[in-house]
C-alpha cells in the first residue's frame, strides 16, 4: 500500500510537470502506445498538426507524418520512414527531423523520444518531444543558397562552379562561355541600375534553358 501510494504521488508530480511544460514551452509532447498510435494528444500537438484532438487520437504517428509529409510533395516522406526505423530499433533518439504540410505551409520538426516500460520490463509505448525547426532549416537553406548562387542573377556563382567541376572529375562535360556584347556601353549610357536589370534578365533567360 505504501509503494502504491508513493507511485500515485510520483505520477501526480509527473503529470503536474507535464501540464506545466505544455502550458509554458513552445515544444509539444507526443505519446504513443506499443502499436505506435497516439494516446495523449496535447493542445500544442493539435496546433502543430492543425487537426482536431478526435482526428489525432488513436492515429498511427508514423502514418500521420507520412501522410502529412508527402502531401503536395512526394519527395518529403523520408522523415516518417526514419521515425519508423528509430521506433523499431528500440533505442532512445534525439533531433530526428520530419516534415509535414500544415495548411499551405511546409513545417519541419525535430523529434526526440524514449521507450516506456511497465513493471515487468515490457514496452508500453513511447513518449517524446517535438520541436519546430522550420525557421532554422530555412535559414540554413538560405545560407547554402547564398553561398552557391549569385545574388543578382540567381545563377550559380564561382564557388558552385568549382564544386561542380570537382564533382565532374573523370566524366565528360561541356562548358559554354557567354559574353554580352557592348555591355559596358549599357552601364555608361544608362547607369548601373539598368545594367543590373539587363544582367537579371539574361540570368532569367539562361535559367529557363
Amino acid at each position: 500500500l505504501t509503494a502504491e501510494a508513493e507511485s500515485t504521488r510520483q505520477k501526480r508530480v509527473v503529470d503536474m510537470l507535464l501540464d506545466d511544460f505544455q502550458e509554458n514551452a513552445r515544444d509539444w509532447l507526443w505519446e504513443i502506445d506499443a502499436d505506435g498510435r497516439l494516446q495523449h494528444v496535447s493542445p500544442r500537438l493539435v496546433d502543430a498538426f492543425g487537426l482536431s484532438t478526435d482526428v489525432l487520437r488513436g492515429r498511427s504517428l508514423v502514418e500521420l507524418l507520412e501522410d502529412a509529409g508527402t502531401r503536395g510533395d512526394s519527395g518529403q516522406g523520408e522523415g516518417a520512414a526514419h521515425l519508423a526505423l528509430a521506433l523499431s530499433g528500440g533505442n532512445a533518439f534525439r533531433d530526428l527531423h520530419v516534415s509535414a504540410l500544415v495548411g499551405e505551409r511546409r513545417r519541419w520538426w525535430a523529434l526526440s523520444g524514449k521507450r516506456l516500460f511497465d513493471d515487468q520490463g515490457r514496452t508500453l509505448g513511447w513518449r517524446g518531444v517535438g520541436t519546430d525547426v522550420t525557421r532554422s532549416r530555412q535559414q540554413n537553406a538560405d545560407l547554402v543558397r547564398l553561398a552557391n548562387v549569385d545574388a543578382l542573377t540567381g545563377l550559380a556563382n564561382r564557388h558552385q562552379f568549382h564544386t561542380s567541376l570537382e564533382g565532374a572529375e573523370g566524366r565528360a562535360f561541356t562548358l559554354f562561355y557567354v559574353d554580352l556584347d557592348d555591355f559596358k556601353a549599357v552601364n555608361d549610357l544608362h547607369g548601373h541600375l539598368v545594367g543590373d536589370r539587363v544582367l537579371k534578365l539574361v540570368g532569367e533567360l539562361l535559367g529557363e534553358h
